[in-house]
């Protein structure tokens, strides 16, 4: 059996997961603006900053530094709270204003991508998961450091740019929506 390259699998996880969730996000957010959620207050446009913040996280990690241990073990901690987040986000859609099967379509894929790139991580850099499991003290000792071979500058700037136009921007207009609207109400 031939073995896959490894800069096959990182330039799937950049070309082809990423560019998956940037569209589900944007998707999201478009089925938000459908559903009118800002009627239902600050609260579930705010989860959705924490989970762009809690997914955010490990992509700049990935973009900008040598993935170590330490980088490891955030990147597993923000996919779980990450799950934990989605949840509760999920919990209190369903009951609050339920979600409509186009949403739920999409937030599948916001759940399934998110695994598959944690997943292919995992697999191009197993040793320092095992030395995680195994010397967890040595291994979180190891330093941040920045990629030994940086991603091209034209490759960060544009995954950057991409999900600040289809996923920040977005998501800030969805929570300052939800602030006007809790202020028309108010008044």
């Amino acid at each position: 059996m031939e073995a896959i390259e490894p800069f096959i699998l990182r330039n799937y996880l950049l070309f082809f997961l990423l560019p998956v969730w940037i569209v589900a996000g944007a998707l999201d957010w478009w089925c938000h603006r459908r559903a009118g959620i800002e009627r239902f207050g600050l609260y579930e446009p705010l989860l959705h900053l924490a989970l762009l913040s809690l997914a955010g996280l490990p992509i700049l990690l990935g973009l900008f530094f040598q993935i170590n241990a330490p980088v490891l073990l955030v990147v597993m901690l923000c996919f779980l709270v990450h799950e934990v987040v989605g949840t509760i986000d999920i919990r209190w859609a369903t009951h609050r204003r339920g979600i409509r099967p186009l949403e739920q379509r999409v937030h599948d894929y916001m759940t399934a991508v998110p695994f598959a790139a944690l997943s292919l991580v995992l697999v191009l850099h197993w040793r320092e998961l095992v030395l995680l499991a195994r010397q967890p003290i040595e291994a979180l000792s190891q330093p941040l450091r920045l990629r030994d071979q940086p991603l091209a500058p034209g490759v960060v700037g544009t995954i950057l740019c991409l999900i600040f136009v289809a996923n920040i921007l977005p998501y800030l207009e969805e929570v300052l929506r939800a602030w006007r609207h809790r202020a028309r109400v108010v008044a």
